[in-house]
């Protein structure tokens, strides 16, 4: 299946000039929003193929796109830069996320942005309770499988329990 993935990616990378001038041009905003990604669940696929490239993509965004790490099951520590103000819809769900550190500077977190992710162990976050919880969280934000594994959030000046 992921050979086909990725024959799938290639051969869109060869005939869509939107997607190809998109790519080339490192409008990630606009590349991780198009048509095909959203229908084809191929966007943690591209965030393989950009990571193998040593792009990091996150550097260049300000929030998550959504299933940025979707069916991507290598196990993997993600460090959210600063300048990530919010997780959309899916981000990091599906995947083999271990560990993930998330910036102070974060305001937002969609539904689901941490569903089904079994293997997860530890959210970090660089900022204080207070701020933590000054996060607008969507209400699905976590699944209860997930929230097994993770019992709490580990803050720069303590914790709090999910």
């Amino acid at each position: 299946k992921e050979s086909d993935d990725k024959t799938n990616l290639s051969n869109l990378i060869k005939s869509d000039p939107e997607f190809r001038q998109l790519l080339e041009s490192s409008d990630y905003e606009k590349l991780y929003s198009h048509v095909y990604l959203h229908l084809s669940g191929k966007s943690g696929l591209l965030t393989r193929l950009l990571y193998s490239l040593d792009i990091d993509v996150l550097l260049y965004l300000e929030s998550v796109p959504r299933n940025f790490l979707l069916d991507q099951y290598i196990p993997i520590h993600v460090n959210v830069p600063d300048n990530i103000k919010s997780l959309r819809l899916y981000s990091f769900s599906d995947a083999g996320l271990l560990y993930i550190s998330l910036p102070s500077s974060l305001n937002y977190i969609d539904d689901y942005s941490f569903f089904a992710v079994p293997h997860l162990k530890n959210i970090a976050f660089k900022g204080t309770k207070q701020e933590w919880n000054d996060i607008i969280k969507a209400p699905d934000w976590i699944s209860d499988s997930t929230k097994a594994n993770v019992k709490v959030v580990k803050c720069i000046d303590g914790d709090v329990k999910l």
